[in-house]
C-alpha cells in the first residue's frame, strides 16, 4: 500500500492488556519484563511486525464500556476515566514489543468509542420524529467555536445520518418514556426525580408515573378511570381471581406482569400461575390466577410495570 501512495498511514487495531484476546500461541517474548511470554493480540502483534521490520504509524483502540443486556448509566458516565489508564498501557506495550525510536514513532488514537460493541439499539423505539445533535468539526475548531446544534429526522426504528467528515457528533435519540415524561412534566418538575420519577405520584393518588405511562392516564391528575380492575371467576365449583386492563400496544419500552400471592410479601406471574382468559383480539386483557380463592388461604392479583 505504501509503495502505491506514500502518504497513506497504516494502523493496527489493539486493546489494553498484554494477555488480552489471545489464544496461548506465538507468545511473545517482554524483554523488559525478564523476558516473560505474553500471548495476547498486542505483543504478538507488535512483535510479529517488529521481525517483518514493519512499524504501525498508529495504534487504533476500540474502546466499548459495556456489553450488550449489561448496560449500566453509572458505568458508562465512570468509562472515560479509564481512557487515560488504556493509553498508557498502550504506550507501555509499544516500549516493550517495538522499543526505541521506532516505537515513539507509532502515534495512538481511539477509532471507536461507544456505549456497547453490538446492538446498541435492539428493540429500541425513537419516541419523538426528531433527534437533538451535537457535533464539532473542522469548522468549529478553525472558528474557535462551540458545539454545532442541530437536528435529525428520526422516520422509524432505523435511519440514516450523515456525519461531516472529521468530526465529532453526538445524537440524542430520546426513547418513548423519556418523551411522554418531558410533555407531561416541566424542566423544574423533571429535575425532581421524587416527583416526576418512575415512582413519583404527584397526583397524590397512590399511582405512581410508570404505572400511569403504562396505562395511558395523565400523570398530574387522579385517577378515577382506566384502571386495573379486579374481579371473580367462578368455576368448576372453585372461584378465582381476575384481573383485566388495558395495554398501550404502541408501547416498547415497558413489560406488563400480572402477580399473584398468598400472603403479600411473595409475588409469582407467568403462566406457571397466571393465565390470560380473554380472546385476545383487543388491548383489553383479563388474567386470572391459577389457584383458587379458599377460606383458610387468601389470594391476591396485581399489576406490575417494569422497564429496562
Amino acid at each position: 500500500m505504501l509503495t502505491v501512495d506514500s502518504s497513506i498511514r497504516i494502523g493496527m487495531v489493539a486493546i489494553p492488556g498484554e494477555d488480552a484476546y489471545g489464544i496461548g500461541t506465538h507468545a511473545a517474548v517482554n524483554p523488559n519484563e525478564s523476558n516473560s511470554l505474553h500471548s495476547g493480540w498486542p505483543p504478538v502483534v507488535l512483535a510479529t511486525l517488529k521481525s517483518f521490520g514493519v512499524t504501525p504509524h498508529f495504534m487504533s483502540h476500540h474502546s466499548y464500556a459495556q456489553n450488550p443486556g449489561e448496560e449500566s448509566d453509572s458505568v458508562l458516565l465512570q468509562a472515560g476515566a479509564t481512557l487515560e489508564s488504556d493509553a498508557v498501557n498502550l504506550r507501555k506495550m509499544i516500549t516493550d514489543y517495538v522499543g526505541g525510536a521506532a516505537g515513539a514513532s507509532i502515534e495512538l488514537a481511539v477509532t471507536e468509542l461507544n456505549s456497547v460493541n453490538t446492538n446498541p439499539l435492539d428493540h429500541f423505539t425513537p419516541g419523538s420524529a426528531t433527534a437533538t445533535v451535537f457535533s464539532y468539526g473542522k469548522a468549529n475548531d478553525l472558528s474557535g467555536g462551540d458545539l454545532t446544534t442541530g437536528t435529525a429526522a428520526i422516520p422509524g426504528t432505523t435511519f440514516d445520518y450523515t456525519f461531516p467528515s472529521y468530526s465529532m457528533s453526538v445524537l440524542v435519540v430520546k426513547g418513548q418514556y423519556e418523551n411522554w415524561r418531558e410533555g407531561k412534566f416541566t424542566a423544574a418538575e423533571l429535575l425532581n426525580g421524587s416527583f416526576s420519577g418512575d415512582h413519583g405520584q404527584p397526583a397524590h393518588d397512590g399511582i405512581p408515573n410508570l404505572l400511569k405511562y403504562a396505562l395511558g392516564l395523565d400523570p398530574k391528575l387522579p385517577a378515577t378511570t382506566g384502571l386495573p380492575a379486579t374481579g371473580r371467576l367462578p368455576l368448576n365449583g372453585m372461584t378465582y381471581l381476575t384481573l383485566t386492563f388495558t395495554k398501550q400496544r404502541a408501547l416498547t419500552d415497558i413489560s406488563y406482569a400480572v402477580q399473584v400471592s398468598g400472603d403479600l410479601l411473595n409475588w409469582q406471574s407467568g403462566p406457571l400461575v397466571t393465565a390470560r382468559i380473554d380472546d385476545g383480539t383487543s388491548d383489553t386483557a383479563t388474567y386470572r390466577d391459577l389457584t383458587a380463592i379458599r377460606d383458610v388461604s387468601p389470594r391476591f392479583i396485581r399489576l406490575n410495570v417494569t422497564r429496562p
